[in-house]
């Protein structure tokens, strides 16, 4: 794993893959399924009527996610854009195998890349170093059910405390909207990578604007921890206005 994690984090395999998908976007297409403005999706759509998860359902998978994403942000942060790059060269080869003319699918993938990039490097000290310090699931032990139980204790306990303390704790504030901006970027790009082709919708480049604006809130409270954030002077003039 270390290994891995070293080598994913020299630069050399993301710099490879961008590589290879800049050539991979400007190699031309031929016989692309052809659209028009009235096109929604590249393929017939299949419809199902199998949306019987009931609330309590989703609570749960949406717990699942959200501890999943934590543990998974808290091994993975340094690398996070190098994740995204690989699923996003994914991307590319999946749409050339389908001969779909991809270049509009790929405006948001590339968006949630380089924000994440300008992220990693403005970030608040306060919230690299929760990151660098956060507990990290040792795999050289979940051998045993008790110690999986054991290892995902920490985690479970930290994210109970960060939204307990939520109202009172900027950092808590911050980490929670980096770990919903981890989950919106990983559950956009997963799901359009195993998303049944006859689902793809073509994307229209006005449905990024309502997107990228709730990117834009949850990337603002990501720097709550600056007392002069737009993100915290806005909520503070609210709270006083609302309690005066």
């Amino acid at each position: 794993m270390n290994i891995f994690l070293n080598f994913l984090g020299s630069g050399i395999f993301s710099n490879i893959l961008a590589i290879l998908g800049v050539i991979l976007a400007l190699l031309p297409q031929k016989d692309t399924i052809s659209i028009d403005n009235s096109t929604n999706y590249y393929f017939r759509t299949t419809y199902s009527n199998s949306n019987s998860t009931t609330s309590n359902m989703e609570w749960f998978f949406g717990l699942l996610i959200l501890i999943g994403t934590y543990i998974f942000y808290a091994l993975l942060q340094p690398y996070f854009v190098e994740v995204l790059i690989i699923l996003a060269f994914a991307l590319i080869v999946r749409y050339r195998y389908l001969k779909i003319a991809f270049k509009k699918q790929m405006v948001l993938p590339l968006l949630l890349i380089i924000t994440t990039a300008i992220i990693q490097q403005t970030l608040p000290e306060e919230i690299i170093n929760y990151w660098k310090n956060a507990y990290k699931i040792d795999f050289n032990h979940v051998d045993t059910l008790s110690q999986i139980l054991q290892q995902l204790k920490a985690p479970i306990t930290e994210i109970y405390n960060l939204i307990k303390t939520i109202s009172t704790s900027p950092l808590s504030v911050a980490i929670l909207s980096n770990i919903v901006f981890v989950i919106f970027s990983l559950v956009f790009m997963v799901s359009d990578l195993f998303r049944k082709k006859e689902n793809i919708k073509v994307e229209k480049l006005t449905s990024l604007i309502p997107i990228s604006i709730i990117f834009f809130i949850v990337i603002s409270f990501m720097f709550y921890t600056n007392p002069n954030s737009p993100a915290r002077t806005i909520v503070t003039s609210i709270t006083h206005f609302l309690t005066d």
